[in-house]
């Protein structure tokens, strides 16, 4: 996953996250009939004790509902730890490839384009790597 990519997909959960406090804050506040909104003065007051309480003076209920609201941030971090692990493998894997394919001697020059050269041992290495990530491909694109 390209950093760009890291970012979009970050930036669409971080997006359903304020979408769903959106909704909810919607649904609690009263709708006028000139198109705005009032939050209820309950829900203010509630608002402002807790935002300038700190995590740990907060009741228990408070703090549930804080857990609650983390765990999408959990399962991003799995869904990235994942990614991170296939990339890991693949990287196993190709470099598993690689290390049979690169001579350990160079040859005469003028001479690198025969199977048995560095260069195209080197080449094909960079072919499997290449294989293994075609995502690098891309990004020289």
């Amino acid at each position: 996953m390209t950093e760009q990519e890291r970012i979009e997909y970050l930036a669409d959960k971080e997006h359903d996250s304020w979408s769903n406090w959106m909704k909810w804050l919607f649904k609690c506040s009263v709708s006028n009939e000139d198109g705005t909104i009032t939050i209820p003065k309950d829900k203010i007051v509630q608002w402002q004790r807790q935002m300038n309480t700190p995590y740990s003076e907060l009741s228990e209920p408070e703090k549930e509902a804080d857990r609650k609201e983390i765990q999408h941030i959990l399962l991003l971090e799995s869904a990235l730890e994942a990614q991170v692990a296939d990339m890991h493998s693949r990287l196993k894997e190709a470099v598993e490839k690689v290390a049979g394919k690169i001579p350990a001697y160079t040859v005469p020059p003028g001479t690198s384009d025969y199977p048995g050269s560095t260069m195209y041992g080197l080449t094909m290495a960079l072919n499997i790597f290449l294989d293994a990530f075609p995502e690098l491909e891309k990004r020289n694109e």
